[in-house]
């Protein structure tokens, strides 16, 4: 699912983002 296009809508995405450990480092 990585490399699934941008078409998941924003409260997705978001979530997404969140689980991600880029985003956990960089917004903890």
């Amino acid at each position: 699912m990585n490399g699934a296009p941008p078409l998941l809508p924003l409260p997705l995405q978001r979530e997404h983002k969140a689980e991600t450990p880029e985003a956990k480092g960089s917004g903890g």
